[in-house]
């Protein structure tokens, strides 16, 4: 009498719990902002501001939807505890007309679970694992200047026994959290950049001289650059500051 009693309260338990779990399937996906004022831009590297480089930000509102029917509005940068499984966040831009003559990059800051980016309606980069800088080039083909650019972004982070390792949480890292966790911007940038710089150092053999060589490589994103940079003169202006100088 006792145990069936008893087995018959651990059913009702089983049974509650799986009222509450089928409850929260179905609710709203808990959502934590974190906006920012500016757009996010290092102080050295390739992707810091200059006088050539304009920014557009792409923070702010978003439309995300959690396999429901409807969208909702929510802010970026921002996030959701993982394990919802596939979550879509959308929004549109416009270009500027005075930039329909330069080279785009969108650089996401910050995405962790595995994602899947698209732009108006094709598929520009796929990217697994946590927290990648993520830049992209975009081709000039897809871009609108005449209408609003439809940017889509998938993010997965299921967790299955194959393909996630591990599969408990980690003590020092209890709960994990997936979403757009920084900036995300439009850089416009002249049809010719610097694409990579080596700086090479030579010292004599007391140590007292320094022959400095600096290799700089240029890179054409069109193909109206790539026609003209053979017959274009260019300057690139270098500045050399020693440590502490405050010039």
């Amino acid at each position: 009498m006792y145990s069936s009693r008893k087995s018959s309260a651990i059913l009702a338990q089983i049974v509650i719990l799986a009222l509450i779990s089928l409850g929260s399937a179905f609710a709203e996906v808990p959502y934590f902002a974190a906006p920012s004022d500016e757009p996010y831009l290092p102080e050295y590297g390739l992707l810091t501001g200059a006088d050539t480089t304009r920014t557009l930000s792409l923070s702010g509102t978003w439309e995300l939807n959690d396999g429901s029917d409807e969208w909702r509005r929510v802010p970026v940068p921002g996030c959701w505890k993982s394990g919802q499984g596939e979550m879509v966040l959308r929004r549109q831009f416009d270009i500027p007309q005075d930039r329909a003559f330069d080279h785009h990059r969108i650089v996401f800051w910050a995405v962790r679970a595995n994602a899947a980016i698209t732009l108006n309606g094709r598929l520009l980069k796929t990217s697994e694992g946590d927290w990648p800088r993520i830049v992209i080039d975009l081709p000039e083909d897809i871009l609108r200047y005449d209408r609003p650019n439809d940017l889509l972004v998938e993010l997965d982070d299921r967790l299955s026994a194959r393909e996630s390792i591990p599969l408990k949480p980690k003590l020092y890292d209890p709960q994990s959290w997936s979403g757009i966790y920084a900036d995300v911007i439009l850089l416009s940038v002249p049809l010719v950049t610097i694409d990579d710089i080596t700086w090479k150092t030579e010292l004599d053999e007391e140590y007292s001289r320094a022959d400095w060589a600096l290799d700089i490589n240029l890179r054409a994103h069109a193909g109206q650059a790539e026609d003209s940079l053979s017959t274009r003169a260019l300057t690139v202006h270098t500045e050399i500051l020693a440590p502490g100088d405050p010039s």
